[in-house]
């Protein structure tokens, strides 16, 4: 492979990553991108760009083709052809998180908000990473904001910030809660797991509970009964976060002692979502760590 021309930059993307590239031009009259992030120099991208349809049709089921093109229709402002396109991927593949938290985007972008908004939620179900996650809450808001509800645009704007802190997030905070105070992550004592959201998530989304003690009973149904969920402790932090820390001690185990739940919760137009779940447990004197951890008991 000989490059004609080679042509270096920086860039900055909206979520404020930082990295350099390089385009080079090919003698077969391919062009390949190369992107890597400053901050983690391993994480390096390589595309090539080319004829696309003629790609599409020898390679009908690669994952990249069809999001590139989808996403290339976006950006040229064809969203019915990225709808389409992205449709008929998901009919092979619907739990590509990237084809999801695409195509609520391009609905959007389309002006079908409903759509738009349903698709948005159902991506949640399956994005387990906290980035992604993020950048469906923002979208959800770029939504309200588009509908001119900005009470409920500001609270998927503070879900994206808690989630992935960054200046264009801020942005939208400061334009439309300038009073209020951008959200933290809630810092915690001691250490903790990170419990997969995406199976309550999808609960939620299906039996639509009322309340946080309903979202919590989701997650255990039916391992534990409802009577011992009267042990939980709630509270409302950076007022839009629901905290509900649910602990179970002196099991009748002989290692693990207790065990340790806490679900961050939001809700935003009475559906619950799930921003994270933290998971610890104690040992029995002489079987391990007395204190919550995470280390396994003898």
């Amino acid at each position: 492979m000989v490059a004609d021309s080679t042509l270096a930059f920086n860039f900055e993307d909206n979520w404020g990553a930082k990295g350099y590239g390089t385009l080079h031009k090919i003698n077969d009259g391919r062009n390949q991108l190369q992107l890597t992030l400053r901050d983690a120099p391993n994480q390096t991208e390589v595309s090539y760009l080319y004829d696309i349809y003629s790609l599409l049709k020898k390679q009908k089921n690669h994952d990249q083709f069809y999001n590139h093109q989808a996403e290339e229709f976006y950006r040229n402002n064809e969203f019915k052809k990225a709808i389409a396109l992205t449709n008929l991927y998901l009919v092979n593949h619907p739990k590509s998180t990237r084809a999801l938290g695409n195509l609520g985007l391009f609905y959007l972008k389309n002006k079908q908000y409903k759509a738009a908004e349903e698709s948005m939620i159902k991506a949640l179900e399956i994005i387990e990473n906290k980035q992604e996650k993020a950048a469906i809450f923002y979208n959800l808001g770029l939504l309200k904001e588009t509908l001119d509800q900005i009470n409920s645009a500001v609270l998927y704007y503070k879900a994206s910030y808690y989630l992935r802190p960054n200046k264009t997030v801020a942005q939208k905070l400061s334009k439309w809660a300038p009073d209020q105070r951008a959200p933290n992550e809630i810092q915690s004592d001691h250490p903790y797991n990170s419990g997969d959201a995406t199976m309550l998530q999808a609960k939620i989304n299906q039996q639509k509970p009322k309340s946080s003690k309903d979202v919590l009973e989701l997650y255990f149904s039916p391992e534990i009964a409802p009577s011992e969920l009267e042990t939980l402790k709630q509270s409302t932090q950076q007022g839009f976060i629901k905290h509900v820390d649910y602990r179970i001690e002196r099991l009748a185990d002989d290692s693990t002692a207790g065990i340790k739940i806490e679900l961050f919760l939001t809700q935003i137009e009475n559906h619950w979502f799930v921003l994270e779940i933290r998971d610890s447990h104690k040992c029995w004197l002489n079987r391990g760590d007395t204190n919550w951890n995470t280390i396994f008991c003898k």
